[in-house]
């Protein structure tokens, strides 16, 4: 194969990951996950007022539910929410790209093994299909962007060292240590990848000592915020400022909630395991936003590939390729994660690329040895990510319309254009004060000072009152009220005052007229 050819269909290939990524966004998921509106409203905050919703200005990471919630992404979706307003688009853009980006990415680390140009074309096609991937890039879970900053940082170190480029190293370093503030689970993945990793490295003679400590020292500086964050918070010690940026003091500690470290911690990570194994097994997790049912993460007939390239990754064949040994760290220490975290598709989103790395693998070698069966792959691979792309445009919206509050946005924004006395957004919608923050682009000072809280003291603080919005169902409705609740949802109404109109899966009572 020409290297003319080899570009031209590799080109098509990524074009065909591009667009399965970015189309249509806007609309498929259905609806906007209360995370993504979450993350939305902080970006908007920060762009407008350049504090949270909690009045923190520049924090590395947010109060948000009173919780937390990670902040690299807002920061990243900023110019896409000065742009594009406070939409669906303008949240998910970010994340799409990221997954584009990451397409190219493995493309560059592909195109540098030494392996014939039709095994190449078969390892991006493995990466482009994969649902997995797909399914995080068209949704603004800012903590899906964390896996790709840590292939990033595996790559360029990879190349650093393949290249003997000291400055591919500090990129490494850098962005490895800006994955910190992407997702919690980099508080025990990070120190343990770059323990295994460097200390393999050393030994082997592969870098000197000098190197790793430069590279530790590196990750740790930017990370440094990071680290004082997690002091701070679990030794209970009060907010501190450094360079603009605020370190917050969470209201409610959920990191010894979602690990191993509250309790006991042999039987939770042992559950933790198990329940990781299951996930891992079954491809899924009951949470529908975070895989399509029959496709899983990478096609359901994956695992023997996987497990098959798992083992002939230590063969003498392939046991020094000096990227499987950086993808072995990566495994060790999203494997502590998988024992630390109680799990879902999202917690141990970090384990899913490498062992992508694995299935590539066995998928590859299997290849190499039958080419019937590498065909017959091919072939068994893209008849199941088309069905998989017809189900995901198609009953898969279908399924999830409810849990993204699917035609909330309109209904938010054509009620602010009513002359309400006050409005009700039943709690029945689920954390309806974020959706309305963020539709309407409610002034984040307004809403600091105007908002009343039931509990601080819990993991997701529910917000009662904004003004002369309440969060809440009336006793009775009155003249001037604007109620809007799920259709599920019974509400007197008294018919003399007040219409009531259906709009999808929503109720809009309206008394104003």
């Amino acid at each position: 194969m020409s290297k003319k050819v080899f570009w031209i269909i590799a080109s098509i290939i990524l074009v065909i990951g591009f667009f399965v990524r970015v189309v249509n966004i806007a609309q498929c998921p259905s609806g906007l996950n209360q995370d993504e509106a979450s993350i939305g409203y902080e970006a908007f905050s920060l762009s407008n007022f350049g504090v949270d919703r909690n009045n923190q200005r520049m924090p590395v990471h947010f109060i948000a539910w009173g919780s937390g919630q990670n902040a690299l992404y807002a920061y990243l979706a900023i110019p896409f929410i000065k742009i594009l307003g406070n939409t669906a688009l303008s949240i998910r853009l970010p994340m799409a790209l990221i997954g584009c980006l990451t397409l190219v990415v493995a493309l560059v680390l592909i195109n540098s093994f030494k392996i014939k140009p039709h095994l190449k074309l078969l390892l991006l096609g493995l990466v482009v299909i994969m649902p997995w991937h797909i399914v995080k890039s068209r949704w603004g879970l800012e903590s899906n962007l964390f896996p790709d900053l840590v292939f990033y940082a595996t790559v360029l170190g990879y190349f650093a060292i393949k290249k003997k480029n000291p400055w591919l190293g500090v990129g490494s370093a850098v962005v490895l240590g800006l994955s910190t503030y992407a997702y919690g689970t980099s508080y025990v993945f990070v120190p343990i990848l770059l323990i295994s990793g460097l200390i393999f490295l050393v030994c082997k003679k592969i870098v000197n000592y000098k190197i790793a400590l430069a590279y530790v020292g590196i990750t740790a500086l930017v990370a440094l915020p990071m680290m004082l964050f997690v002091i701070i918070n679990y030794f209970n010690l009060d907010s501190i400022q450094i360079l603009g940026f605020t370190i917050p003091k969470l209201d409610y500690n959920r990191f010894t909630t979602i690990t191993s470290v509250n309790g006991n911690f042999f039987t939770n990570c042992v559950l933790n395991l198990k329940n990781s194994l299951g996930i891992l097994w079954f491809q899924e997790d009951g949470l529908p936003l975070n895989y399509v049912p029959g496709f899983g993460i990478f096609y359901m007939f994956s695992m023997p590939f996987i497990i098959y390239g798992f083992v002939i990754s230590f063969t003498k064949k392939y046991r020094s390729n000096l990227f499987l040994i950086a993808n072995l760290a990566t495994l060790v220490a999203a494997f502590a994660v998988m024992l630390m975290t109680d799990p879902n598709i999202n917690r141990v989103n970090v384990l899913w690329l490498p062992l992508l790395v694995y299935l590539s693998l066995g998928i590859m070698d299997l290849s190499q040895k039958n080419k019937v069966l590498m065909w017959t792959l091919v072939g068994l691979y893209s008849l199941s990510f088309f069905l998989f792309v017809v189900h995901y445009f198609g009953t898969y919206q279908d399924t999830i319309k409810t849990e993204n509050r699917a035609g909330l946005d309109s209904i938010i924004i054509n009620a602010e254009k009513s002359s309400y006395d006050r409005l009700f957004l039943a709690p029945e919608i689920g954390e309806p004060y974020i959706y309305f923050l963020y539709y309407t682009g409610y002034n984040t000072n307004d809403f600091y000072n105007e908002r009343i809280i039931a509990d601080r003291n819990t993991m997701f603080q529910k917000v009662e009152q904004v003004g002369n919005v309440y969060f809440s169902i009336p006793s009775h409705l009155e003249a001037g009220d604007y109620l809007i609740a799920p259709s599920s949802v019974s509400i007197d109404m008294d018919e003399n005052v007040c219409t009531k109109d259906i709009s999808g899966n929503y109720s809009i009572i309206d008394c104003t007229k």
